[in-house]
């Protein structure tokens, strides 16, 4: 009911009741707030605004002339599953991408360790 009602307005039209609330920012906040109702697209808009972040990390980060970029990383914390010795490989999910890790050798189930992973590449924001 409420996207069929902001799709009346036009995108500058102020929303009654709500001084200096435009329809357009609306429209923006009512997606975000429905995309929960479907966990698939709540984690893509997630996605997307991890990626927006980190995108504008990298570029207040950018290399000089001459440099070469580095690739983005994210340091992540994993814990050991019950069953999983040094040396078992671990699949891992962190922002939508799959990791295989290692167990290092201190590690027992229970423990966690620390490991840098790379993260991929990202499109310029349009």
């Amino acid at each position: 009911q409420l996207t069929t009602a902001s799709d009346c307005l036009e995108a500058d039209a102020e929303l009654p009741g709500c001084p200096g609330l435009r329809s357009k920012d609306f429209e923006g906040f009512l997606g975000a707030l429905t995309a929960s109702e479907d966990y698939s697209h709540f984690l893509g808009v997630m996605y997307e605004a991890v990626g927006k972040l980190l995108r504008g990390a990298a570029e207040s980060a950018a290399p000089g002339p001459g440099e070469d970029a580095l690739p983005l990383t994210q340091e992540i914390e994993v814990m050991v599953p019950e069953g999983a010795l040094p040396g078992t490989i671990l699949m891992v999910e962190f922002l939508g991408c799959q990791y295989q890790l290692e167990v290092p050798p201190d590690c027992a189930p229970g423990a966690t360790f620390r490991v840098s992973v790379q993260l991929p590449s990202l499109n310029p924001v349009s």
